[in-house]
């Protein structure tokens, strides 16, 4: 059996043609001798409107809801001007977007961005209930970039790119379109190893962890893998580099 599903613009116009054919049908032998009457006249001209009527609400229905090519490109991305929604290279944290982030500026230029949570801001030093700025010394900035890519940020060109390529208008690369890692450290950065989780599953859970020491547990139980020299992990192998180099 077909399973046919037909758009009511379509069932609209079929049903004021199939109105409009039935009454030029019902009459078709009388048109000859009322078509120079009033009420034949009136007939005709009933029919006709029938079917342009219907071909117009047709048109109406199947237009709805699409926007005007010439003016779609520009509404799609386009940013409500309310404070709450207004972005800058100052924030150091996010929370008005698709959801609550800590953004470091590398001076090599883009940007980092990690999921904030409790523990996050807890480790980083950060408050988590009002927004906080960047640093204003660069190099002070860079050594916080270090410890947010050591905590698993993404690197994007922008915030803009990353908005269009969330949003499908631009395609992601390769390395952009792979899953993040969620890490722990149980003790100092670099020292007393490091748990490393590379799947989302469950990964909600971490939001509610109060503290690093709980976060790590938690990913113990949810499998991470722990790595006792923080170099090994293959995610953190340029960071390493940069810092020995």
């Amino acid at each position: 059996m077909f399973n046919l599903i037909i758009p009511l613009p379509y069932l609209t116009a079929a049903a004021y043609l199939t109105a409009g054919g039935l009454l030029l049908w019902c009459y078709w032998d009388k048109v000859s001798s009322i078509t120079n009457s009033q009420s034949g006249r009136y007939l005709i001209a009933f029919t006709i409107a029938t079917v342009l009527l219907g071909l117009l609400i047709a048109n109406r229905q199947s237009s709805v809801g699409r926007p005007n090519s010439a003016t779609s490109s520009s509404m799609e991305f386009s940013r409500p001007t309310g404070e709450r929604y207004q972005r800058s290279a100052r924030d150091r944290t996010r929370f008005g977007s698709d959801f609550p982030k800590v953004l470091g500026y590398p001076s090599s230029g883009g940007v980092l961005m990690l999921p904030l949570d409790i523990a996050v801001a807890e480790y980083l030093g950060i408050p988590r209930l009002e927004k906080a700025h960047r640093a204003s010394d660069q190099a002070e900035e860079d050594a916080f970039c270090r410890r947010l890519r050591l905590l698993g940020a993404k690197w994007w060109e922008s915030e803009d790119t990353y908005i269009r390529k969330l949003l499908g208008a631009e395609e992601m690369t390769e390395m952009e379109e792979k899953e993040g890692i969620t890490v722990g450290w149980p003790g100092k950065e670099g020292k007393g190893g490091v748990w490393i989780l590379r799947t989302r599953s469950n990964a909600q859970m971490l939001r509610m962890c109060l503290d690093m020491q709980e976060r790590c547990e938690l990913l113990e139980r949810l499998g991470a893998t722990f790595y006792e020299d923080a170099r090994e992990v293959e995610e953190f192998q340029e960071v390493f580099s940069e810092q020995s180099a």
